[in-house]
């Protein structure tokens, strides 16, 4: 009856998993984000506006951002499946957008109020005068400053998930060797070149505003299809008919679990209580032949990866908003930094759950967790990660490079240069009524 609880709580788990986010449509989201933190930069406030309400995407731009200023990287929103529409569509429909003009309010500075002439109704409630002009869009400029920077993403990124794929093999052999080598003065040199800044990732030219929350970006989405590839590889044990060669074949399951004898006391007392807890333990645990204990082995492992799945499968999803320079401040010797409301978690911090539990066994609720070796199993996640990581590398390269060259194909750019249709300040602009009262313009300055 337990096994059929746990099965059913494995199926019900993969049925209720999202389906893998496609890297298109990240390159895309990030694109977008890129070019608004760009003309945030350049304080061009009327193509931000446009762009960001274009098909409903004003989540996709910084957050406590002030007019006339760029924002942080981690004030725009690192969660993954953030456009209201597929990448395609969204090209598309970037491409076949109008040419529109935005009304640009330039406000005069508020003068400082007296306190008599705040007690004025009829001055406070007096209009304020502010210049209007009209500011051109080409959504098609915009497409191509787009896919430029979706060719950057694509590149880049190809670069870092060779990067994960290596490290990843690397840790995988280096955890697996049956006499660990000890810290090399290489290996310090290296961790103070990466404290100090300097790493494989900033030779050459700078990077792109927001490439620290892309790698983690590209890291997440690997760990998030690792996952969903571990859960069909125990679905697949779980088919065999030799549960045994089965759990055999594996690095992370065992069919027969000891408990560690400790001949540190010779106190009859104390041994008595090891005994008693030893039998306590023990009693919990999968009973019965070599078959059926690896089967139970196999259920509790499901169990186990959709449990994991289910806590840190939404905050991958959600990803996480510190820099790195927070991260290195907010982390203390044994204790780890609480999680602010809101914010999701990296690849990193999913990762180290496995490497915590080290010789330990999973400690299911279920009987056969003690079968469960999820620290080894994190290395499993590891291969399979660099695994996803290569054919991420072969997504970019066959799917989303090609859809990218096709759309610049499909929507060439203006003949007509880039500011063209932008006409001189003196000669379009007009003096009006601004929205706003001289009382709501003094009070939102604080004079």
């Amino acid at each position: 009856m337990a096994r059929l609880a746990i099965l059913w709580l494995a199926a019900a788990s993969d049925a209720l998993k999202p389906a893998a986010v496609h890297l298109g449509e990240c390159v895309v989201q990030r694109a977008v984000q890129t070019q608004l933190q760009y003309s945030a930069a350049l304080r061009n406030e009327p193509q931000v506006s446009w762009l960001s309400q274009f098909l409903d995407h004003e989540h996709l731009d910084s957050t406590g951002r002030h007019i006339g200023a760029a924002g942080l990287a981690q004030s725009y929103t690192p969660a993954l499946r953030q456009l209201t529409t597929g990448w395609v569509e969204y090209l598309d429909a970037l491409g076949d957008a109008e040419d529109t003009v935005v009304e640009v309010e330039l406000a005069q500075p508020p003068n400082r109020l007296s306190e008599r002439q705040k007690k004025n109704p009829f001055l406070m409630a007096q209009a304020q005068k502010s210049m209007f002009y009209d500011e051109p869009i080409s959504p098609r400029w915009i497409l191509h400053r787009m896919l430029k920077t979706a060719d950057a993403l694509c590149s880049t990124w190809t670069t870092h998930l060779g990067v994960l794929e290596e490290d990843d093999l690397e840790r995988v052999a280096r955890d697996r060797m049956a006499v660990k080598g000890l810290p090399s003065k290489g290996m310090d040199d290296i961790e103070q070149l990466r404290e100090g800044g300097e790493t494989v990732y900033t030779q050459g030219d700078d990077q792109m505003p927001l490439a620290v929350f892309d790698r983690r970006l590209c890291d997440r989405v690997c760990t998030l299809r690792a996952l969903d590839a571990l859960s069909a590889e125990l679905a697949g044990l779980e088919r065999e008919a030799d549960p045994v060669k089965a759990v055999a074949s594996t690095d992370y399951l065992r069919i027969k679990a000891v408990t560690e004898a400790r001949d540190d006391c010779d106190d009859e007392r104390v041994l008595a209580k090891r005994e008693a807890r030893r039998r306590r333990l023990e009693g919990a645990w999968a009973t019965g032949d070599d078959a059926a204990r690896a089967t139970a082995a196999i259920a509790a492992a499901r169990a186990f990866v959709s449990e994991f799945q289910e806590l840190w499968g939404p905050l991958l999803e959600q990803g996480g908003r510190l820099s790195d320079v927070e991260k290195r401040a907010r982390r203390k010797p044994g204790q780890k930094p609480p999680r602010p409301v809101g914010h999701g978690a990296d690849a990193d911090e999913a990762m180290e759950i496995f490497w915590e539990y080290r010789e330990r066994y999973a400690r299911a609720s279920v009987a056969g967790g003690e079968l469960v070796l999820p620290a080894k199993m994190g290395l499993r996640v590891r291969e399979l990660r660099a695994a996803a990581a290569r054919a991420a590398r072969d997504e970019l390269a066959g799917e989303v490079i090609p859809r990218l060259r096709l759309t610049r194909d499909q929507y060439p750019e203006p003949e007509q240069a880039l500011g063209a249709a932008m006409q001189a300040l003196t000669n379009s602009y007009r003096l009006e009524d601004s929205g706003t009262t001289l009382g709501e313009a003094a009070a939102r300055a604080g004079l």
